[in-house]
Order: C-alpha cells, then structure tokens, then sequence
C-alpha cells in the first residue's frame, strides 16, 4: 500500500527489491476519498458492508506535468491491462490544470461530492 492513502492497492506486478507507492492523482483520490466517506457512514450505522474498489478498476484521468508541457492521460483502467489508453500533449501551458482544479473547487464548495 502507498503511504498516504487508505485504500489496498493491489499492484498488477511484485515488488522485490525497491520500495514502491501507488499514484495518488486528483480522481483516483476523489473516488477513494467517496468510498472511504460512505464507509465511515456504513460503520457509524452499525453496519460491517463496506465498500470496495479495486484501484485497478478506477479509470486513469490524470493532467501529468512534464517539464514545462504537460500531458493529458485518459484509460479505462489505472493500472493494465487496459482496453483503452491515451495520452496527448497539451499545447496550452497550464489550462488544463486550472479548469479541472476551478470543477473541484466548485464542487466542493457546492456541496456536489457526488459528481465525477
């Protein structure tokens, strides 16, 4: 498990000799931080249902810095296999990461914590 997170990641690979943390982008943290938030009101009900995501299963939506571009990356699945994985360079500097940033923002403030 990568330190920070409170989900079990299971990785599709071993790791033998080096140390090894899951990405901890901004969706897959919203959608654990929602699991993680629903289980605390499963628990505080009484019941022992919780909820369970594999973090393979959670879709790759990711703007990834690269020096000073960056690259918009989009899959089916964060770790493969995967149907579907694109990654396209992003030609205005830093659009893409205050439009997404302003969404959350908005989101929060709004009290929208169920959308994407």
């Amino acid at each position: 498990m990568g330190c920070g997170i409170a989900v079990q990641v299971d990785l599709p690979f071993t790791c033998k000799n080096i140390s090894f943390a899951a990405p901890k982008t901004g969706y897959p943290s919203d959608e654990t931080g929602k699991i993680v938030a629903d289980n605390i009101i499963r628990i505080s009900q009484g019941r022992i249902d919780l909820m369970k995501k594999p973090w393979g299963e959670i879709p790759g939506l990711c703007i990834m810095d690269a020096g000073k571009k960056e690259v918009i990356i989009f899959s089916n699945h964060l770790f493969k296999p995967r149907a579907v994985a694109i990654m396209i360079p992003n030609v205005i500097y830093d659009f893409n990461k205050v439009l997404p940033e302003k969404y959350f923002m908005w989101k929060s403030r709004n009290g929208y914590a169920w959308m994407p």
